[in-house]
């Protein structure tokens, strides 16, 4: 009997021992799921901050082209005003290349109109 009780008690010491050391290692368990459900909380919150950063960039993206575009329109308008004032000095400046050649023509035409007018008065 008293071997058995023995045996009986050693049992119940190493169950005990056992159960001990689950209990411990359930606790470091739960402590590594509580700190692995933070984490995955953290980076859930990462992951919705930076969708938010995606969809405010999409946004700065879809202006920028718009303006991009708004832009493009005004120089190609500026470079077509640009294209038909050069054609209006370029047909100026033949004017005044033509009035150049005849010059002198011209100078004696004045020339000889205001004698005329000298002469009348």
């Amino acid at each position: 009997e008293n071997m058995a009780a023995k045996s009986s008690s050693s049992n119940i010491k190493e169950a005990n021992e056992h159960i001990q050391a689950l209990h411990k290692r359930v606790y470091e368990l739960e402590s590594q799921l509580q700190m692995h459900v933070l984490h995955i909380e953290e980076l859930e919150k990462k992951n919705t901050d930076l969708q938010r950063l995606v969809i405010v960039k999409d946004e700065e993206i879809v202006k920028s082209r718009l303006n991009l575009t708004n832009l493009e329109s005004k120089l190609a308008e500026t470079q077509s005003a640009n294209v038909t004032n050069l054609e209006e000095i370029q047909t100026k400046a033949k004017l005044f290349d033509e009035l150049l050649v005849h010059k002198s023509v011209l100078e004696s035409v004045i020339g000889l109109l205001n004698s005329s007018i000298t002469k009348n008065n």
